[in-house]
């Protein structure tokens, strides 16, 4: 997303939410770090796909505006609704689904029928063999595979989330970097009293 569709979903959010979301604010420093706050987590995602999160957390929550972060959130799990809404249990099944299909000796036709993640959380625990030699009542491998299943999308979403901002290493203390502008507000190292 642009800084400029970034302030039409402003604009949109104040129009929803009138008293409860103001935009623009009192002062142009509010209004400016309003914006980077926003574009810091947006601006990897279109703004078709922000647009459509907004309406749906809007239509979810009529009574409170969301925060960037919640639309963030929103948008992730509409780009990947299989992966993200998939769980643990659920997982472990699409994998003796595959096995009982491919057979044991197929893995790679079996890896290439699941999500990323999933071949992911095999390979974490010992691999297709592993799973697939195995008897499937083996309720140590289930457990670890449910458990560095749930911890890798955890991971995940956590990454998609992540501002990159944050990701960088961010030498001048500014709080964000995006397409030129900077927050107004900068972290500064607190000076030592004088003896």
């Amino acid at each position: 997303m642009t800084k400029s569709e970034t302030i039409k979903i402003l604009i949109f959010l104040n129009c929803c939410y009138g008293n409860k979301f103001k935009y623009p604010c009192k002062t142009v420093i509010e209004t400016a770090a309003l914006e980077e706050t926003w574009l810091s987590f947006l601006h990897n995602f279109s703004y078709t796909d922000a647009r459509k999160a907004v309406k749906s957390l809007c239509l979810q929550n009529p009574t409170w505006p969301p925060t960037s972060a919640e639309v963030a959130h929103e948008i992730i799990s509409f780009l990947d609704p299989n992966e993200e809404s998939l769980s643990g249990p659920e997982a472990w099944r699409l994998v003796l689904r595959s096995i009982n299909r491919y057979g044991t000796y197929h893995g790679g036709k079996a890896l290439r029928s699941l999500p990323d993640l999933v071949c992911d959380t095999l390979e974490g625990i010992g691999g297709f063999d592993r799973v697939a030699l195995s008897d499937n009542k083996h309720t140590f491998l289930y457990e670890n595979f449910v458990d560095v299943y749930e911890s890798l999308k955890k991971k995940k979403q956590k990454a998609a989330l992540m501002p990159v901002v944050c990701e960088t290493n961010n030498s001048t203390g500014s709080l964000a970097t995006t397409e030129g502008g900077v927050y107004a507000r900068q972290l500064k190292p607190q000076s030592q009293p004088q003896a």
